[in-house]
């Protein structure tokens, strides 16, 4: 039994009642949900005019010749070296078809 309010419930109806202030943070995440889902479908939604090129590229470098062991302290280790080249095309093949593609090229 749990004395509430002066009031004696069964441990049956305090559990199946939550507190509003506990729906809050599950309301809160269904909305911030629909909310990046609608966006992450928005960049997407136009075509490219036709004969138009759209062109994103981006070189990343890395670089490294140590790493961290489990209690924090960093071990010396042999050069890795990588370097990557990514382009995003889109081309307006006609006002209402866009063809993409995503090239990469990698060297390790």
């Amino acid at each position: 039994m749990i004395f509430a309010g002066g009031q004696v419930n069964s441990s049956s109806d305090a559990i199946r009642r939550k507190p509003r202030r506990a729906r809050l943070p599950h309301a809160a995440l269904i909305c911030t949900s629909v909310i990046a889902a609608s966006t992450a479908s928005a960049h997407a939604a136009w075509v490219e005019p036709r004969g138009d090129l759209l062109t994103i590229s981006a070189l990343t470098a890395y670089r490294a010749d140590a790493f961290f062991e489990s209690g924090g302290h960093t071990r010396q280790t042999e050069r890795f070296e990588k370097f990557e080249l990514s382009s995003y095309l889109a081309y307006g093949y006609s006002d209402k078809l866009t063809i993409g593609a995503q090239p990469t090229f990698v060297r390790v």
